[in-house]
């Protein structure tokens, strides 16, 4: 799928206008129009997707008029702030309203919702409206589903809110970070991964830079490309987003022909991972990694159902080291047997097994690496 992020609805002059209108700001598309670019989206064979946030209402929105009784209120003042107030998705006359913007955007070829929840209620407000409003918005959310089956429904939380499954049941995918450091993400698939499923975990992956202080910079743009002649850094950003449901981002418009190459192989690589991510549980041969902290190494692993396979990933950090142990007899059933899947020539990283040991070499800080170990049969 191809879904259009946060923006397709703002006013030129405003990057937080227009949320709870759910209209799209035509001026941002000046050839084709809206439907006309979701129409294009589709006939290239791709789901066409929006980010929203609906359960938010900004200040210049149209929708803001609305009585109170539409919003979350403490002492008779919505709460939220100019950005972002919240509706009360405990009334039904809500819960229509935003379930005919969603239907004008089906209607339109939309399938896929990216919706985010970047804003909590404010402490103050008594814990029995947060409960309820919460229990509302699940049952909203739900009915879309039966209104429409084949919508695809995604939560978008910033910092990981909602990212419970009794939330997630209602969702088809969880979006883990759009974090743009590429080399913080090791520590927090691992981290992700050890409470969400990993076929519906959304990794993201900036192949290309997608720094928010640089986009609109074309001379920084053009010299953060020319460093990435290597491969090394679009390599490091597939093994992360292949361990979950990989989200494919950045400027991959400006991909060289390695780099290019680098990420369709990465992406075939992902597509025939997905049959086993679906029994497959995260298990960790060499621990955790501190988020907080510079780490040499960083590994996990995907088990299979039956423990018979595990893909397993691999990444290196500024560290000086060449060679990292990881443990697999754990897992032993018989003769073991390993290859690496990704990337498949010209890799940074090689391998050996030693007893029940997988030797992993790599001198190259930011390396990185998938492979494919069949432990055996009992």
């Amino acid at each position: 799928g191809y879904c259009i992020d946060c923006g397709w609805f703002n006013p030129l002059t405003d990057m937080y206008g227009g949320f709870g209108d759910w209209e799209a700001n035509e001026e941002r598309f000046p050839e084709k129009g809206f439907a006309g670019t979701i129409g294009y989206i589709r006939n290239l064979g791709l789901i066409a997707g929006v980010w929203t946030e609906l359960e938010i209402c900004s200040d210049n929105a149209r929708a803001f008029s609305m009585p109170d009784e539409w919003f979350i209120c403490r002492d008779g003042k919505r709460v939220g702030n100019s950005e972002r107030y919240f509706f009360d998705m405990r009334n039904a006359a809500v819960r229509q309203y935003l379930t005919e913007k969603v239907r004008a955007l089906y209607e339109m070829g939309i399938r896929y919702i990216k919706n985010d929840f970047n804003a909590a209620l404010r402490w103050s407000t008594e814990a029995s409206v947060i409960a309820d409003n919460h229990r509302a918005a699940m049952e909203f959310y739900a009915k879309l589903k039966e209104t429409f089956p084949d919508l695809y429904l995604e939560n978008c939380g910033s910092g990981a809110m909602r990212s419970d499954y009794g939330t997630l049941k209602y969702f088809c995918n969880q979006s883990v970070s759009d974090q743009e450091l590429y080399r913080l993400n090791p520590p927090l698939v691992q981290g992700t991964l050890a409470n969400i499923l990993p076929e519906q975990a959304g990794i993201w992956a900036y192949p290309y830079p997608n720094l928010f202080d640089i986009r609109a910079d074309t001379a920084a743009l053009d010299a953060e490309c020319a460093r990435q002649a290597d491969g090394r850094q679009t390599v490091f950003n597939m093994v992360s987003a292949m361990a979950g449901n990989l989200y494919l981002s950045g400027r991959v418009d400006r991909a060289d022909e390695k780099n290019a190459s680098l990420i369709a192989e990465g992406i075939e690589v992902f597509k025939a991972m997905r049959a086993f991510k679906r029994g497959a549980s995260a298990v960790y041969p060499n621990g955790f990694a501190d988020i907080h902290k510079p780490y040499e190494f960083v590994t996990l692993g995907l088990l299979g159902e039956d423990g018979a396979k595990m893909y397993l990933f691999f990444w290196k950090g500024e560290s000086k080291k060449s060679a990292f142990e990881v443990p697999l007899k754990k897992w032993e059933k018989g003769t073991i047997h390993f290859r690496r899947v990704y990337p498949c020539e010209e890799a940074d990283t090689e391998a050996e097994l030693c007893d029940d040991r997988l030797l992993v070499r790599a001198e190259r800080p930011w390396s990185a690496a998938v492979f494919e170990i069949d432990f055996g049969e009992e």
